[in-house]
């Protein structure tokens, strides 16, 4: 299946679930390692597998990522990396 590009309007509401998500991840992480996280700017993109690795850095590099599905009225997969 073909991936249908973002509309400005589609990438700005997933940008904003990205950071209300990435918000309540970083207050549990700061309360579970009792060390005071920050994030940055949330971005959202819709891109294909093969073109995830690069955005993470070099091929040796170690990155931590959570992927899970999602359920319910929208199906699909969900990817969290966090890059060294």
């Amino acid at each position: 299946m073909a991936i249908q590009p973002l509309t400005a309007r589609d990438r700005d509401a997933l940008a904003e679930i990205a950071h209300i998500g990435a918000g309540h991840a970083t207050v549990a992480l700061t309360q579970i390692t009792g060390t005071v996280l920050r994030i940055s700017t949330t971005t959202a993109d819709l891109l294909p597998l093969s073109e995830v690795s690069p955005r993470l850095g070099p091929p040796a590099a170690p990155a931590l990522a959570i992927y899970f599905n999602v359920f319910g009225q929208f199906r699909g997969s969900l990817l969290v990396a966090f890059p060294q």
